[in-house]
């Protein structure tokens, strides 16, 4: 960014860049002559400054901006804007193109139906739409592509590696069907294909970076972290500002016992990214009071060693026992984070990665509170199913396993975690709360629905979610109901 601004005789001039540009060189002109030529290092953190004595206040001066190969970066002359011609400009109606209806919908009509959904942050609808989609048009390649990249953002892996596959055997040479079947890939544990996907993925320039990352991830789980180190390499050579990937390269160094390498890169980084509770945690500087706000600021430290396959860090940050935050210092509601059930499973699956038993922890999660508690991960998936494993009859464990099942709307398997919590323990707080959505949004079943949140008022009489629904309960079912007292219709909220 770039003003100019004049102060008297003075040409003001402040220049900020949005990345390091070394070696760059600015010029100040009038006309073809040159009031000033400098050469420096510009970085974001500093905004360069200078104001320069001007010949003529009726002159236009210009600012030059050029890259240390001289490329031309940008040029801005006063008064002087890109406006598009006036007789260009369209008045009163503008021409759109209007989708038609989905009986004359083409291909690429219900492509854009879709997109525009994602772009709108209806990711539910998009879904939809391509799944409608595809039963009219099953093998184009762009609406397999689309779908498969959006199963895989929902974590709906097994039908993202059937679309993604599909779409792949038709170009391998898409950068990004390659990146998102690697990741797809990962999420039903095909960890060889996974890595093969992701070595085609950084061909190309616009992937490169993420798909290494993801590469160094693999391989430092398989314990090759010298290679991991070197794929780190690579991303940050693509991406210099990555913090994830630096965040990483310092651990993955630290653990190849080259601390004086590790401690530099994670000192450097801290220095441009003070909140990272990651790089605080590797330099022996964890913020307790900070992390135990947040659960999941300890969850996203502790998964992040964990996709490194530094199981034993990751148990260090979920083993702490936090102390309690001020009470404007966290979420209304949350709970530290030895308190929340997905830390205790997430702790109990990181000692099974290391041959240690974590029956314990899984039966410390499964009397813990499921309130406030929204898995949506793929670490959240991992220790969820190693909790299964251990206890199939784990009323807690398969409330949560329930809502990421639905989170990537696989509505019937969702809706099975749920009814098995509560046949075994119905009196879990949201339980009926959210198995009566289910039950209403996804099966339609209005009296089912109505029945669940009535036994849900007896166990999580505070659920604004039971409370407003049972008051509408008659306007859902068509029946008329008369069971609410005054007292429970009075907290619905209208």
């Amino acid at each position: 960014m770039v003003h100019l601004e004049r102060k008297g005789g003075l040409l003001a001039v402040a220049f900020n860049a949005n990345r390091k540009l070394p070696g760059a060189t600015i010029r100040i002109l009038n006309g073809n002559s040159s009031l000033l030529n400098e050469k420096g290092d510009l970085v974001p953190e500093r905004v360069w400054k200078r104001e320069i004595p001007i010949p003529a206040a009726s002159r236009k001066y210009t600012f030059e901006l050029e890259s240390s190969e001289n490329a031309l970066l940008l040029r801005q002359t006063e008064g002087e804007y890109d406006w598009t011609p006036e007789s260009e400009i369209r008045v009163g109606p503008q021409i759109s193109y209007r989708v038609p209806d989905e009986t004359r919908r083409s291909e690429d009509d219900w492509l854009q139906q879709g997109k525009t959904e994602e772009l709108n942050g209806n990711l539910v609808a998009a879904l939809q739409t391509y799944q409608k989609a595809l039963v009219k048009f099953p093998a184009d390649f762009e609406l397999l592509k689309a779908a498969g990249r959006l199963d895989t953002c929902l974590n709906r892996f097994e039908q993202a590696v059937s679309h993604l596959s599909a779409a792949h055997d038709r170009n391998t040479t898409d950068a990004e069907i390659s990146y998102y079947l690697g990741i797809a890939y990962e999420g039903v544990e095909r960890e060889n294909d996974a890595a093969d996907a992701y070595r085609e993925a950084m061909r190309l320039p616009s992937y490169r970076a993420a798909a290494a990352l993801r590469l160094a991830e693999l391989e430092a789980r398989r314990g090759a972290l010298k290679e991991a180190k070197e794929f780190l390499t690579t991303s940050l050579g693509s991406e210099p500002n990555d913090l994830r990937a630096g965040e990483e390269l310092a651990a993955v160094s630290r653990a190849l016992g080259k601390n004086v390498d590790g401690e530099k890169i994670a000192n450097e980084l801290l220095a441009r990214f003070p909140l990272s509770g990651f790089l605080q945690e590797e330099l022996g500087k964890a913020n307790v009071l900070h992390l135990a706000a947040d659960p999941y600021r300890v969850f996203s430290v502790a998964s992040e060693y964990a996709r490194l396959g530094l199981y034993r860090r990751a148990l260090e940050v979920l083993s702490r026992d936090y102390p309690y935050p001020e009470a404007d210092q966290s979420e209304p509601g949350a709970v530290i984070p030895q308190k929340n059930p997905l830390v205790a499973y997430f702790r109990g699956y990181c000692r099974e990665r290391l041959g240690e038993p974590g029956a314990n922890d899984y039966l410390q999660a499964s009397r813990l509170s499921t309130v406030n508690i929204f898995p949506n991960t793929i670490e959240d998936q991992q220790a969820l199913k190693a909790a299964i494993r251990a206890n199939e009859n784990d009323a807690t464990r398969s409330l949560p396993a329930g809502d990421v099942v639905f989170c990537g709307r696989e509505n019937g398997r969702g809706h099975q975690r749920m009814a098995k919590s509560a046949q075994t323990q119905s009196q879990i707080p949201v339980l009926e709360a959210s198995l009566g959505l289910a039950l209403l949004h996804m099966k339609r079943d209005f009296a089912g629905a109505l029945s669940v949140f009535a036994e849900g008022i007896k166990n999580d009489s505070s659920n604004v979610v039971e409370l407003f629904r049972l008051g509408f309960g008659d306007g859902c079912s068509g029946e008329t109901r008369g069971g609410a007292s005054e007292s429970t219709r009075a907290f619905i909220p209208i």
